[in-house]
């Protein structure tokens, strides 16, 4: 989180609510193993609720297809 979000308590209070909102995701469905994920904090975090980041790792990942239940939708020639 750079100083661009705000001073040093805000990043922490966007950090915090980042950490929080993954684990929130985490809990209710799987995620795939063995991926790295970055989640990067724009301005727009501040004075944002933990459901209302949760709800956009949510987007994000179904985006991506990053469940583990999702079905592979691989094609083969």
């Amino acid at each position: 989180v750079t100083t661009k979000i705000g001073g040093a308590c805000t990043r922490t209070r966007a950090k915090r609510i980042m950490r929080e909102a993954l684990r929130t995701v985490e809990r209710e469905r799987p995620i795939k193993k063995g991926h790295l994920v970055v989640i990067a904090a724009r301005s727009a975090i501040v004075g944002k609720k933990t459901q209302d980041v949760a709800n956009d790792i949510r987007a994000a990942f179904s985006r991506i297809g990053f469940y583990a239940d999702e079905a592979q939708t691989e094609s083969t020639p």
